[in-house]
């Protein structure tokens, strides 16, 4: 279990240095084309025939009870590529929007599903999947949480309740 947190722990942290927030296009895993976001929907642009077409349409987007779809400002895959992540309603910390409310949409039964539910709107950073895609870690709060995306169970992972002083899942300012 140790271990599993740490990995987590780890891919929170490398997440947040390694990939500018709200870079909304992505190299598919084939790098011959490429990813984005428009006008709601997910958009494949393949390089060789200089053409694209829409993989997951707006329409996946709108929650339930919603009139207007989500509006994406980042998103990511599941390794397995069965789900989607995208992070909407971002807020700047400092610089960069790095908080704001992230949905997973299971590409296999189409349901989109809030993350963090529980938690103040527009809190969530960093969020990213588990290896196996039935978990999604991520900071609210100065704390790391990780959530069950079969259960909707969200369990705490820091026991110190961060605070001003203390700030897990996240960096601060070296003096």
């Amino acid at each position: 279990m140790k271990n599993k947190i740490l990995y987590l722990l780890c891919l929170l942290s490398f997440q947040a240095i390694a990939q500018p927030p709200g870079s909304g296009t992505k190299w598919t895993p084939e790098g011959d084309a490429y990813l984005e976001s428009k006008r709601g929907a997910i958009v494949k642009f393949d390089l060789k025939s200089q053409t694209s077409n829409t993989i997951i349409s707006a329409d996946k987007f709108i929650p339930s009870g919603q009139a207007s779809g989500l509006k994406i400002t980042n998103f990511s895959f599941s390794q397995d590529q069965k789900q989607i992540l995208v992070f909407t309603n971002s807020k700047k910390v400092w610089r960069f929007k790095t908080r704001g409310d992230y949905w997973a949409l299971n590409l296999e039964n189409n349901k989109l599903h809030q993350l963090g539910k529980s938690l103040p709107a527009a809190s969530l950073m960093f969020a990213k999947f588990s290896p196996d895609g039935s978990k999604v870690a991520y900071v609210s709060q100065r704390n790391i949480f990780v959530e069950d995306l079969t259960s909707g169970k969200i369990k705490q992972l820091t026991k110190t309740n961060g605070n001003p002083g203390i700030i897990n899942g996240t960096f601060d300012w070296a003096y």
